[in-house]
Formats: C-alpha cells, sequence, structure tokens
C-alpha cells in the first residue's frame, strides 16, 4: 500500500535513467570493430583489404581482414607474435639474395595484391631442375616458414626449398601449377620426404586472384644447424621456365597456416601478438560469447568471456561478439 502523497507515476521517476540502461549486444564483426572492441599490438602489421590488396595498419588498430578473392569480410585478425628474417622481402632476387645455376632475374609491371601496377620479379631461365633464388642467414632456431606471394609464367612445377647447408640436405615443397602459361591456376603444393634432420610439417597455398598465389611451406630442422637457405626453384621441368614473385617472407617457426605478410628490408622485424581488449564500462553485465574461426581453418570456434575479464591468447578471425 502506498503512502499518503505518494503516487506510481513518483515511483516511477526514481528508478535509473534511460540512458544508465544498457542493453546486450550483437555484433557483426566482419566488416567493422564495435567501440568497446580494441585490439593493442606494439608493432604494424597487414591484412587484406576490401579491395583485395594486402595494406598496412599502424600499432594499436585492428585489422579487420577480408577474402582477396571474393571480397567478403573474414573477422578481425589476431596473430601470435612473429619475428620475420631476410633481405629485400619485396625484390627476390636483388640486394642480399643468391641466384644459383644460371638464373635470371628481371623487374615486370603487373597488377600484384600488393598494388596496382606493381614492380615484380620475373624468376627462372636456368638450365637445371635446381636452378633458384635464395636467402642465406634465416633464423637459427629449429623452424622457419617460408612464404612466396608469386605467379606463374610459364612453369609446369615449381619448387619451395629449405636447405642446411652444414648437413648437405634439403626437403622440397612441390607446386604444380595447372598449365604453363602466365596466370594458371595453383593445383597443388606437396611436401617432399623428411631427409637430414629436415621435416616439411606443414605447406599450402592461398588463391589471392589475377593468379597470384602464396604458396608457403613450414619446415622444422635440427639444432645445430648454421647456414639456412630459403629458395625457390622457378622450374622443376621443363627447366628454363620463369614465375613472377611480387613478394617472399619467412618466419620464426614452424607454422599452420601463413603469417600475414610484413616487409623486410635486410634485417629482422618482429610483428608483436593481437591483444584483444574489451571496454566492459559500455556493455551489460552479461558474459560476452566471441565466435571465432581458427588460422589453418576448420570450424567456428566460441569462447566465452565472463563480465569483467579479458580474453587471453584468443588467435584466429573473430566473426561475431554477443551477449
Amino acid at each position: 500500500m502506498l503512502g499518503a502523497g505518494v503516487s506510481v507515476g513518483a515511483l516511477a521517476r526514481r528508478g535509473p535513467p534511460v540512458s544508465a540502461v544498457i542493453a546486450p549486444v550483437d555484433a557483426d564483426l566482419t566488416g567493422s570493430v564495435p567501440a568497446w572492441l580494441t585490439v593493442a599490438r606494439s608493432t604494424a602489421g597487414t591484412r587484406c583489404a576490401a579491395s583485395g590488396l594486402i595494406v598496412a595498419e599502424p600499432a594499436n588498430t585492428a585489422r579487420v581482414d577480408f577474402d582477396p578473392v571474393s571480397h567478403a569480410g573474414r573477422g578481425v585478425l589476431l596473430e601470435r607474435q612473429s619475428t620475420y628474417y631476410g633481405p629485400a622481402s619485396e625484390d627476390a632476387g636483388g640486394t642480399g639474395w643468391t641466384n644459383a645455376s644460371g638464373i635470371t632475374v628481371s623487374p615486370v609491371t603487373l597488377n600484384s595484391p600488393l598494388r596496382v601496377s606493381d614492380t615484380v620479379s620475373r624468376i627462372g631461365g636456368g638450365p637445371q631442375s635446381y636452378s633458384g633464388t635464395q636467402a642465406v642467414g634465416v633464423p637459427s632456431g629449429t623452424g622457419l616458414t617460408q612464404c612466396w606471394l608469386l605467379r606463374n609464367f610459364n612453369s609446369a612445377t615449381s619448387g619451395i626449398l629449405y636447405r642446411d647447408n652444414v648437413a648437405s640436405a634439403q626437403v622440397q615443397a612441390t607446386l604444380t601449377w595447372a598449365a604453363e602459361t602466365a596466370g594458371a591456376a595453383l593445383v597443388s603444393v606437396v611436401a617432399g620426404a623428411a631427409t637430414g634432420g629436415i621435416t616439411c610439417t606443414a605447406c599450402g597455398f592461398v588463391d589471392c586472384g589475377g593468379g597470384w598465389y602464396i604458396a608457403w611451406a613450414a619446415f622444422t630442422f635440427p639444432a645445430t644447424t648454421s647456414a639456412h637457405y630459403a629458395r625457390i626453384n622457378p622450374a622443376q621441368g621443363p627447366v628454363g621456365r620463369y614465375v613472377d614473385v611480387a613478394a617472399v617472407w619467412v618466419t620464426d617457426a614452424d607454422a599452420t597456416s601463413p603469417p600475414s605478410y610484413l616487409a623486410t628490408a635486410g634485417s629482422a622485424v618482429t610483428r608483436t601478438a593481437d591483444v584483444l581488449a574489451i571496454d566492459w564500462a559500455q556493455l551489460a553485465a552479461l558474459p560476452l560469447t566471441l565466435v571465432w574461426t581458427p588460422l589453418a581453418g576448420g570450424a567456428a570456434q566460441s569462447t566465452v568471456v565472463q563480465p569483467g575479464q579479458q580474453p587471453s591468447a584468443l588467435y584466429g578471425r573473430l566473426t561475431r561478439a554477443y551477449q
């Protein structure tokens, strides 16, 4: 029973102001990031833009990633820390690279996944199947991953190699093209048998459109190795053929998926990990479910974060967040 002089309307006005009521959220993260979700990363990183081009983002900026062919949104890219090694990543065959067995390198202008009217390296022409271009002095740990952003010119098969020059042993991942024509489709990347303590632990390719692919291979090797070669053999047969290379990057561990691109110019560059942060003051006091897909592929997964807490070591492409 209400006391004298107190109306129902007056009691309603004593409740919290409307502005203080926060509704639960359901955010699609495949095209943009809400203000309550941020990514800390102390270094620059790259992503595939909606245009299909690989673009750089500054430190502490969320990387909203898009499919390079369909241009559909893939979510917020979250990666572990990686160190990138090697000479000039966009001048394969130039300074810091060694060209072996009669191979030639010519600059040509093509539209690449990096930029329109890009100057890329046309590599090949050697008289032996083991003609190639290679970088020396990649990391001295026990694993690395090579990524080659390349396009066929007239090869039938090509090869990504890791060579341990101490043990004089190497393992190759073989690239097979659909035809010996410029821009032909890449059909497969297959690891060769392990030898000399070297194993190709994973390999594959990513279609980037326009005949361009990221062909990649991850290797482990003995800890005693001190002379490393990261190498592309443009033509395994017939010899004397070419591939076009827009960029190459080598990272410091054997990965299960290709790490994002980062330019190098003769010295190591580290991209720090992406750390997701939630501003709980902007959210309702409810658990937050994060939906993400692993970088190596597979079914979507979910992680539940309790109010006031922060997610840790979440790596993949974040696609949705809801309460």
